[in-house]
């Protein structure tokens, strides 16, 4: 996985967006990707590999943080791995976090 960390400055309203690309050389096997602030899971998306094993499957996840304490940074993070087998990989497109 990756980390970034964001610290609020003024609003405390925080979002994060995250687009990966992904997949698992086992067909039938699959890939959970995770996003984290420090260990609480935020949000998580499963996909179960299909077709070739080289096809690749683009997920997003989106999250949005209120009242986050101004001064206090976030640690922010992507985790994956396989489900049961097979090699997981993702690539990640884009992963922010802004303060709006």
């Amino acid at each position: 996985g990756t980390a970034l960390s964001i610290t609020p400055e003024f609003s405390g309203y925080i979002i994060v967006d995250a687009v990966l690309r992904i997949n698992n050389n086992t067909v039938g096997d699959g890939v959970t990707v995770s996003l984290l602030n420090g260990t609480t899971v935020l949000d998580s998306e499963t996909y179960t590999q299909e077709g070739l094993a080289s096809n690749g499957h683009t997920l997003h996840l989106h999250y949005e943080l209120s009242n986050q304490t101004i001064g206090t940074a976030l640690s922010l993070s992507l985790n994956f791995n396989a489900i049961t087998g097979g090699t997981a990989s993702a690539k990640i497109v884009k992963f922010t976090a802004e303060e709006i």
